[in-house]
């Protein structure tokens, strides 16, 4: 995508959805013929529309008030004054999509500081969440082929924990934190981007999975916000094996999905997520296995985390307990405001990820 000036600009909730699609589901979809024409059904009626960014209306990006009315179809979401030069994004299907930053400022309007912060996760993170419709599943399984042999940029599909496909999908990271950062920073006077920036720093690191962000989330927010207010840990930290881990794992090196150097005097710690179909494969259970064994064997506590375990309440707290322990901390006092606090959060962060920021 390169910038561009276009007619009509997904932004908000729409432009969100539009960065989830997969590469190889948007190269198989037709052009957008009247994508410029809002009285047409030519844009509405399209698949990226209806079965990509779930429908309309769309979130469109309006620089103007007298823009921002008229459309049936659209949502607009205005941005005042002259708009960061290279924001506004050009797409194969003639219409604009903005920035990841600025598709975080303009959905950031409709959601809490805690959500935003877990929208940011999974921009800069290594996942997106897309569940395509039966049409696109067709689709993508007779031309299984044609991808592979035209060199499409595919995304990596993470099946579910019994064989069949998922809606997790792996790829690199959209985003940089520290880029979203200073473009909150430096455009201080947008509508939105003092929120953009209470969320971001309350993004600890780089994340693999929805259930990374959220363990995270629970241990590392603020106590204001409902959480362990633990700080010092790592999202996705690499660690360089010695003799004995890299002859246990046959691996030079891991990453550790939460890394803490641990209470003063004691043992670093790794808190390792195993929720999940990215941790039940038969191949993958195997490496994470050899990786806690080198760990162990290099004097690192290893604290596996199944998603039951941050589900249900009581076994939270226990595991909270346990991790704050070991990093030479205690768990916040449990006062009537703590108490409404983290059950916010657990309400926010816990429930259906693919429809959390709609």
């Amino acid at each position: 995508m390169t910038g561009a000036v276009v007619d009509l600009t997904l932004a908000g909730i729409s432009a969100f959805r539009f960065y989830r699609v997969p590469p190889q589901v948007l190269a198989l979809l037709p052009p957008v013929a009247q994508a410029r024409d809002y009285g047409r059904r030519g844009l509405y009626g399209h698949p990226l529309v209806g079965e990509a960014l779930g429908g309309t209306p769309l979130t469109c990006l309006a620089t103007a008030r007298r823009q921002s009315t008229g459309a049936r179809w659209i949502n607009w979401t205005l941005v005042q004054g002259e708009l960061p030069f290279g924001h506004v994004l050009d797409t194969d299907f003639s219409i604009g999509v903005t920035s990841p930053a600025l598709t975080l400022i303009t959905l950031g309007r409709k959601l809490s500081v805690t959500r935003l912060a877990m929208a940011a996760y999974e921009l800069t993170g290594y996942f997106s969440v897309f569940c395509p419709s039966d049409e696109m599943e067709e689709a993508l399984a007779s031309n299984a082929g044609m991808l592979r042999d035209s060199g499409v940029r595919s995304w990596h599909r993470v099946p579910r924990e019994d064989g069949r496909r998922g809606d997790l999908w792996q790829r690199a990271p959209l985003a940089d934190l520290d880029e979203l950062a200073s473009f909150a920073r430096v455009n201080a006077k947008l509508r939105g981007a003092g929120k953009l920036a209470e969320a971001l720093s309350l993004v600890n690191g780089v994340v693999a999975s929805p259930f990374e962000a959220r363990l995270s989330a629970l241990l590392t927010f603020p106590r204001r916000l409902g959480g362990c207010a633990l700080e010092g840990f790592e999202n996705n930290r690499k660690v360089v094996l010695d003799a004995t881990g890299r002859t246990l794992s046959n691996k030079n090196a891991c990453y550790v999905d939460l890394y803490h150097p641990g209470a003063p005097g004691g043992r670093p710690l790794a808190v390792e997520c195993q929720g999940g179909a990215i941790h039940t494969l038969a191949r993958v259970a195997l490496d994470d296995a050899d990786r806690q064994v080198a760990l162990r064997g290099m004097g690192i506590d290893v604290i596996p985390v199944t998603y039951r375990q941050v589900r249900d309440v009581e076994n939270y707290h226990a595991l909270a307990r346990l991790i704050t322990g070991l990093c030479g901390r205690k768990l916040p006092s449990r006062t009537s405001q703590f108490v409404r606090a983290e059950n916010a959060l657990r309400h926010e962060i816990l429930g259906d990820w693919a429809h959390m920021f709609d």
